[in-house]
């Protein structure tokens, strides 16, 4: 097996991408004034701080904040479902695989923008201690199956070394946040 082959020119291609577009967005971030800073991640990042919320205290912010967040190619919500259980309060959020090939990585559903996805939802919504996906298979050779991926707080804390809900106060704050969580989640693919 050659290094050069298909998937090692992608992969060597997202890592360059990657970087150049982290160390663009950190220059913009960290040097110049407010006009060099990229629009995008700014009114993205003021998009998903307008709807922070409580657990249980505004169903619609939670839906904009989802609607807000990318998920990939191949899948669409089919519902929210909001579960209290003692001292545990989850979302469950469940998806329809519509074309499985665009979710799949050698035949593994591909879970790392629901990783990038949760941490960022798990620091805009107070009080929710899980976040777990879940993918209704109706394009595979097992139509009905049911994957399942369980996101929690204390993961998302470990993962970024931080209490992730302080990183919510201001937009400037949040926007560096939202650039460590991906640089974050593409270290923890690259494991």
């Amino acid at each position: 097996m050659s290094f050069m082959n298909k998937k090692n020119i992608i992969k060597i291609f997202m890592v360059f991408t990657l970087i150049a577009s982290s160390i663009s967005l950190g220059l913009n971030a960290y040097g110049g004034n407010s006009e060099e800073k990229p629009i995008e991640m700014v009114s993205y990042a003021n998009k998903l701080l307008n709807n922070k919320t409580d657990y249980n205290e505004d169903i619609s912010k939670i839906v904009n904040l989802l609607d807000s967040i990318p998920i990939p190619d191949g899948i669409k919500r089919e519902d929210i479902t909001f579960q209290t259980s003692g001292v545990s309060n989850v979302i469950k959020f469940s998806y329809i695989i519509n074309n499985y090939k665009k979710i799949l990585d050698e035949d593994v559903i591909v879970v790392d923008q629901f990783r990038k996805n949760s941490i960022i939802l798990l620091s805009l919504i107070d009080n929710v201690d899980i976040i777990t996906y879940s993918f209704i298979d109706k394009d595979s050779n097992h139509p009905g199956a049911i994957y399942t991926f369980p996101f929690t707080r204390e993961y998302a804390n470990n993962e970024m070394g931080y209490d992730i809900t302080e990183k919510t106060e201001s937009a400037d704050v949040f926007k560096d946040f939202l650039l460590k969580v991906e640089n974050k989640c593409f270290e923890i693919n690259q494991k």
